[in-house]
């Protein structure tokens, strides 16, 4: 990978209200939905508490999904930018209520600390 394209992936990994933003956005149309505020209009801490409690609407879901294939990433010692890429891909035949930005929720899930709480208790079959 080109080092602008690697920049490029760090600056997102790092701008930690574009990635919740990002997650936030893929709900719906402000212009369409009542229940979802532009991002500069809504704070960026209840967008992440609104995250946790997708989260742990969705734990059940994510952990039936995704763990498995984390704890093989993780043993194959895979970088983080082609971890986040896989797991997205995980995520997008994941069904869920309402469809979501799967790079983001992949992302977050593997920069924040969301995969150590959901398969913590995996040995990775």
């Amino acid at each position: 990978m080109n080092q602008e394209k690697q920049q490029k992936i760090e600056e997102y990994l790092a701008d930690e209200d574009k990635l919740f933003g990002d997650w936030y956005h893929s709900l719906g149309d402000p212009d369409f939905d009542p229940d979802i505020q532009p991002v500069g209009i809504i704070k960026p801490e209840e967008i992440k508490k609104r995250f946790e409690d997708w989260f742990q609407g969705n734990k059940k879901t994510l952990k039936n999904g995704i763990c498995n294939d984390w704890h093989r990433l993780l043993k194959d010692d895979v970088v983080l930018h082609s971890m986040i890429a896989l797991l997205a891909q995980t995520i997008e035949t994941l069904h869920f209520q309402i469809p979501v930005h799967c790079v983001a929720v992949a992302a977050i899930l593997l920069t924040k600390g969301y995969m150590e709480r959901l398969c913590s208790d995996e040995q990775g079959k």
